[in-house]
């Protein structure tokens, strides 16, 4: 679905955005930054789920032995 917006934007901060991003044409322009803007925040959120729950606790790194595949060390010297 396509949206038609009018908007009123400042010529500075336009002529700064299509200098970083290369791109030229307005509307292509305010269409990329807007995509850009919801991955970043999109990215934010997800990095401050991070460390949420205080209560949390680290799982065990490693199985508890009953777990393990391990065969019975041998001195192959021996």
């Amino acid at each position: 679905m396509i949206m038609e917006v009018r908007i009123q934007l400042d010529e500075k901060d336009i002529r700064s955005a299509q200098a970083l991003s290369g791109i030229s044409d307005p509307a292509a322009l305010v269409l990329h930054v807007l995509r850009e803007y919801v991955q970043f925040r999109s990215r934010q959120e997800i990095l401050g789920m991070e460390g949420s729950d205080p209560e949390a606790k680290a799982p065990p790194r490693r199985k508890p032995p009953e777990f393990r595949n391990e065969e019975p060390r041998t001195d192959p010297n021996a």
